[in-house]
């Protein structure tokens, strides 16, 4: 839980030699300061000041700031209080707000900024990113200048959108700006700062783009995994990777640099998606048979440490930010896919092998070997049948293409 004081912050003093009064809020070993007032003017002390503010005999002036303080630090801890009777998750910029009573404009930024930090403490990173990103292309459009949400509307939509497309970047990217650019407005509703009857994107059609292929055949696996790579290289390392991720029902990289020796129990994988376990009520948890081509592949790449806690593969450390971690993964991610590139332009595959391409080959398999959609949408840990036709859109494709050979 967060905690509050008055302090005398002893940064910079001024020419008198006096420091000012704040309120000093710590959360998780981050800290933010709040100037106090008094009288309309910022609270200022020299050291001299601040001990006989703080006198169990204090006169006059100092008496009256002494007053004043207790009534700001009540003020926070009841904030505090209030916050978790609420059961609302502490932000600074939540705390900040309430303490000095801003009144809420429901600035786009705001909420982005408000979002963004609370995806931060939950260490959902790669998120929290997102959105940053996000929010400097819109203020980058807007020039820096603040905004609320009824000033979105279908014309600021689509505005916007040329905005990017002139800036050259792709219906993906387009797409994500504007996805979280939703999420906000959505958002935003909920707290009431716009109406529901204002909704831009009722008439609006986010960009997207037709997925290309990414899977590739059973026979096309088998060949990856004939490869001839000699141990320990890059290309081995990529190699084996992409097969414990196709072996391991399209396990995620992210969730692969996670695992931990205690996540093996009785001959199977077992843990939950990073993507959702910090996401109250949507965790998937998956339980994988470690079979015979699993268990060479994943005892060759594993670490010697065998304790519990220990990572199961020699990705990420001990004692790491979350922040740390994140940008571990991301190398981990960029340098296999460098690889596994120069792996799929050897074997001249039509399509350019990337860690994603395990995870659709998986769907894809195993749907060639006749699995329902269902089944596979349950394997992949999918909410929604849509998601997982995504995986399926280049089967599809496929299987077309064979009948239209055998028409006549």
């Amino acid at each position: 839980m967060a905690t509050v004081s008055i302090i005398l912050h002893k940064q910079r003093p001024r020419q008198d030699g006096s420091y000012p009064i704040r309120l000093r809020v710590t959360h998780k070993k981050e800290r933010r300061y709040i100037s106090l007032e008094m009288e309309d003017e910022i609270m200022y002390a020299t050291e001299e000041e601040w001990d006989k503010i703080n006198s169990p005999k204090a006169k006059g002036r100092y008496r009256d700031m002494k007053l004043q303080i207790a009534v700001y630090e009540q003020k926070a801890k009841q904030i505090l209080i209030d916050l978790a009777a609420q059961n609302k998750q502490f932000t600074f910029n939540r705390l900040e707000e309430q303490f000095l009573e801003k009144r809420k404009e429901g600035t786009v930024k705001e909420m982005f900024e408000t979002v963004i930090e609370e995806l931060k403490q939950e260490k959902r990173i790669g998120t929290a990113q997102s959105y940053g990103n996000a929010l400097n292309s819109i203020m980058v459009f807007k020039n820096k200048k603040a905004f609320s949400f009824p000033d979105v509307d279908l014309k600021f939509l689509k505005k916007y959108e040329r905005h990017l497309r002139d800036k050259d970047l792709s219906i993906n990217t387009i797409g994500i700006y504007m996805r979280s650019l939703r999420t906000m407005y959505n958002r935003a509703i909920k707290e009431g700062l716009v109406k529901q009857a204002d909704y831009p994107f009722t008439h609006y059609k986010i960009p997207a783009k037709a997925g290309r292929k990414r899977a590739l055949t059973h026979e096309g696996m088998k060949r990856i995994y004939d490869y001839p790579a000699i141990p320990a290289t890059p290309q081995w390392y990529a190699k084996n990777y992409f097969l414990f991720s196709y072996l391991t029902q399209g396990m995620n990289f992210t969730d692969m640099a996670h695992l931990k020796c205690s996540n093996i129990i009785e001959g199977r994988i077992c843990y939950e998606r990073q993507k959702t376990s910090r996401t109250v009520g949507e965790i998937t948890s998956f339980s994988i048979k470690i079979t015979d081509q699993l268990a060479n592949i994943m005892n060759q790449l594993r670490t010697d440490q065998r304790n519990p806690g220990d990572y199961l593969f020699p990705i990420l450390q001990k004692g790491l930010t979350a922040e740390q971690e994140k940008n571990k993964v991301r190398q981990f991610v960029k340098t296999t896919n460098k690889w596994l590139n120069r792996i799929g332009k050897e074997l001249e595959f039509p399509l350019k092998l990337t860690t994603y391409v395990a995870r659709h080959s998986y769907a894809t398999v195993l749907k060639h070997k006749g699995y329902s959609t269902s089944t596979i949408m349950e394997s992949l840990g999918h909410k929604l049948e849509k998601t997982t036709q995504v995986y399926l859109d280049s089967l599809h494709e496929s299987v077309l293409d064979e009948a239209n050979e055998n028409l006549l």
